[in-house]
């Protein structure tokens, strides 16, 4: 399995401008219409199975084929490395729908949180309405019985309501129940340009090559 220092999804495409005028004004238009881009860097080439692995990802994708990118964050949220952690949908979501509901159970759910549904990424833009106290402090800041035989953990085993804005729009229509990933966060993506992830070998065999994928559509 190649391995990554640096994989981060960053929107692009959120507003246009037409440039300041002399007199320093700037119009912009704002559009929900972004995509991703992943910037993936440090890809450590030590083997010569690493080596060949990576050549034939980058002609597949030179190709034209996309590839489901895996996403790495180390802030995902409280709970969600769980296999109790559940998420999906409340409630029936249309094309480009930019709030959702979300039944959560194990995780307490944040703004700035990515999920996953399907192979499409969106990001936790706020958190309209949820748990009244966040669940992993409702033992610290209620007057709640303590019973020291249950871990804290425990304080998110049941499922909460969440309503939130997200970015970007949802890429197709959900119905209600479709399931969401917290902690499997993926994103089905293209190379950004044909000359990205071109591999040089020091000494013919050590390489740490970068590229750059964009959202596929």
């Amino acid at each position: 399995m190649l391995k990554a220092r640096v994989c981060d999804p960053h929107l692009r495409n959120g507003f246009r401008s037409g440039g300041r005028s002399l007199s320093g004004i700037e119009q912009r238009v704002v559009s929900d219409a972004s995509y991703w881009e992943v910037a993936v860097s440090g890809i450590k080439i030590s083997k010569a199975e690493e080596a060949l692995a990576y050549r034939a990802m980058i002609a597949r994708l030179r190709d034209g084929e996309p590839m489901i990118m895996q996403v790495c964050d180390a802030y995902r949220p409280l709970g969600s490395k769980s296999s109790s952690t559940a998420v999906s949908l409340a409630a029936s979501a249309a094309l480009r729908a930019t709030q959702v509901a979300l039944n959560v159970t194990g995780a307490e759910l944040m703004g700035g949180h990515y999920f996953s549904i399907g192979e499409r990424l969106h990001q936790v833009k706020e958190v309209v309405s949820g748990p009244v106290a966040p669940p992993f402090l409702n033992q610290l800041a209620t007057d709640s019985p303590w019973d020291d035989r249950i871990p804290w953990a425990d304080a998110v085993a049941g499922t909460s309501l969440y309503t939130v804005t997200i970015t970007p729009p949802l890429r197709a229509a959900a119905a209600a129940g479709t399931g969401a990933s917290l902690s499997n966060l993926v994103l089905r993506c293209v190379l950004r340009d044909a000359a990205d992830g071109d591999l040089e070998l020091d000494l013919g065999r050590l390489g740490s090559p970068s590229l750059a994928l964009v959202e596929d559509f």
